[in-house]
């Protein structure tokens, strides 16, 4: 009976063996993008599998990756987006149904931002992009017209300065607020409506 051996490889051999692979595919980048590709399409189950393990495995640098390649293509993916929502319309519309349901604080907050665009376009006022949750973060959840707690289902946000009396959409002149108390004042002014 033959006996078997196993090659054991040590540290610095396989840090040779990965080097010289690395200065072949450097130097071949076209032979050895069309042999993956080849071999990619004969075992298709194979990256699958093993990318679904290794991103199990790996979540930060699954998250790097990601992140590196949508910086490389920021151009790109709203255009490669829009394409693929012209032709699949009925994904497109259950994607934006699932993404809704399972982010009611981001839809409600793109529907406000949306609302008070509308409403600063009309008048004509300055527009800026603005972060509901960092108005938040200032704010403490502390309403600033009566000075108490806010809860969530109460929260409102308040223009200090009224959009229809000339009031920027911007962070700077939004302020949290009770919904009740946001309806009271209506577009009065703060002198009118803060009791001295």
């Amino acid at each position: 009976m033959d006996a078997m051996y196993l090659k054991v490889e040590t540290e610095d051999q396989r840090e040779r063996r990965l080097e010289s692979k690395r200065r072949y595919r450097a130097a071949h980048p076209d032979r050895c993008r069309d042999y993956m590709r080849k071999w990619r399409a004969e075992h298709p189950d194979y990256f699958r599998i093993y990318g679904k393990e290794w991103r199990a495995a790996n979540p930060e640098k699954q998250a790097e990756i990601r992140q590196r390649w949508i910086e490389a293509h920021k151009d790109d993916i709203p255009r490669w987006r829009k394409e693929w929502e012209e032709k699949n319309p009925e994904k497109a519309k259950a994607m934006h149904r699932r993404y809704r349901k399972n982010h009611p604080d981001v839809t409600r907050d793109h529907a406000r931002h949306h609302k008070s665009l509308r409403r600063a376009r009309a008048v004509g006022n300055g527009i800026e992009r603005v972060s509901y949750r960092r108005i938040v973060e200032r704010d403490g959840m502390v309403c600033h017209l009566c000075g108490n707690a806010v809860a969530t289902h109460e929260l409102s946000y308040d223009h200090i300065v009224p959009i229809s009396r000339g009031g920027r959409h911007a962070e700077d002149n939004i302020k949290v607020a009770h919904r009740l108390c946001n309806v009271r004042r209506g577009n009065k002014l703060l002198a009118a409506v803060i009791e001295p």
